[in-house]
């Protein structure tokens, strides 16, 4: 993923109300050219993934969320819920941060890296389970909320208002800079999530996932905030090629506005040589929305369309978005990974 520095780092129909473009609602997306793939590997990850819900434990527990698989997608049809649970998720084993997995943990990572390569192969999305753990999830939001305070002016694109989200940026690579943010690097105050995206010790689940496919590159690093009576977002995509990477911080249902993608919109392969895909998976919903455990993360190709859905709960739903891109030419070495000034 990131290159590292030698020194450790310190359900709605189509067609609904859209807010400004600036501002991202997070998403998904999936599709295929074909319906190659090797769906039993899938299928496999799913249901270990679903035994650790079955109760209402797991990745919830382990992350802080409080709701069961059948509460988080109890608002999806059947072909949704199957194709959450069968095709698009894998479960990461839990190790804690900063510590060096056994054998048999980095064993069960390397196969949970391979699951989420055939998901994103077949159907361009993949959902990881345990990514973040509630340590990990308690600094962020400690981060988020502490940069809210701020008086500078320029932590937060958007107003909170019904048709438009909000976005308190942490993170800004040079190729970003522009009118909403004119500064690079780190926002101050984004050091502890900084660290807990990136374990000293090992690699990411997630990062070893991105850097498969080339998409080392962290442009953009922001906390999204969909607030509550927020409308639908408009249909778009984020970059011609690349993964978008969400960790939800809280649980997200149907009603707090998950991403929906949009499989029947023609966008650019993982692969820069690789045809357009025009197709979805025989098995994958003409369009999906991808509800979260809060600790979790969903990635897909930048290019397939999707939007924020309406949040029509009682609170806020933010998500931590990173958009993650091929090697950027405006910066040699990628701030992404470096200690803070």
């Amino acid at each position: 993923m990131p290159r590292r520095s030698k020194q450790a780092p310190p359900a709605p129909a189509r067609g609904g109300g859209g807010s400004k473009g600036g501002s991202k609602g997070g998403g998904g997306g999936g599709g295929s050219s074909s319906s190659s793939g090797s769906s039993s590997s899938s299928s496999s990850s799913s249901s270990s993934s679903s035994s650790s819900r079955s109760s209402g434990g797991g990745a919830a527990a382990a992350a802080g969320g409080a709701l069961t698989d059948g509460e988080l997608l109890s608002s999806l049809s059947e072909k949704e819920r199957r194709f959450i649970l069968e095709c698009v998720r894998v479960t990461v084993p839990c190790i804690a941060p900063g510590t060096f997995p056994t054998a048999a943990q980095k064993a069960a990572e390397a196969a949970a890296v391979e699951r989420a390569h055939a998901a994103l192969e077949q159907y361009h999305m993949v959902i990881l389970d345990h990514a973040l753990g509630a340590e990990a999830l308690a600094a962020v939001k400690a981060d988020f909320g502490a940069m809210l305070d701020t008086s500078e002016g320029d932590s937060a694109i958007g107003e909170k208002v019904a048709s438009q989200r909000s976005a308190t940026r942490m993170y800004n690579c040079k190729c970003q800079v522009g009118p909403a943010c004119g500064w690079s690097g780190w926002k101050p105050g984004a050091a502890a999530t900084r660290e807990r995206l990136h374990d000293g010790v090992r690699t990411a689940v997630w990062e070893r996932v991105c850097a498969h496919y080339g998409f080392d590159h962290v442009k953009r690093v922001e906390v999204v905030t969909s607030h509550p009576g927020c409308r639908c977002q408009g249909w778009h995509v984020d970059a011609v090629h690349g993964l978008t990477v969400i960790f939800p911080l809280v649980d997200v249902d149907a009603r707090k506005g998950p991403t929906q993608l949009d499989f029947t919109v023609p966008f650019n392969s993982l692969r820069h040589d690789g045809p357009k895909v025009k197709h979805r998976a025989a098995n994958a919903p003409p369009m999906s929305l991808a509800p979260l455990h809060a600790g979790s993360v969903v990635i897909f190709n930048a290019n397939c369309s999707h939007r924020g859905t309406a949040n029509i709960s009682a609170g806020d739903r933010p998500i931590l978005v990173l958009d993650c891109s091929p090697p950027c030419p405006q910066e040699t070495l990628s701030q992404w990974d470096l200690p803070c000034d």
